[in-house]
């Protein structure tokens, strides 16, 4: 084998292998995203004096179907809610 044959053969090795690796981080990228199925949304409801505000109803409402879902705020005015997707608008309304 000349030694113009083995340069060809090692750069044809080179890019399979630079194929299969961009291949292989391709199939984990995918996998990795497909565990997370969506997000959550939180805040704290202060005073204009940056107080906590207990026992607040804090209600997010999906823009794009219109479904509402009520949370209290914590003793720390804290809240937290679970959603289903990961890319939405919120309208949020808050009542104390």
């Amino acid at each position: 084998m000349s030694k113009l044959q083995t340069e060809a053969t090692c750069r044809t090795d080179m890019i399979f292998l630079v194929a299969s690796l961009l291949a292989f981080c391709n199939l984990l990228c995918v996998s990795l995203n497909a565990q997370v199925s969506g997000g959550s949304l939180s805040g704290t409801v202060t005073d204009t004096s940056q107080a906590a505000i207990p026992n607040v109803q804090v209600t997010f409402i999906n823009l794009a179907t219109g479904v509402a879902r009520t949370v209290a705020t914590d003793d720390t005015g804290f809240y937290t809610a679970q959603t289903s997707a990961r890319q939405i608008q919120f309208a949020l309304k808050v009542i104390w």
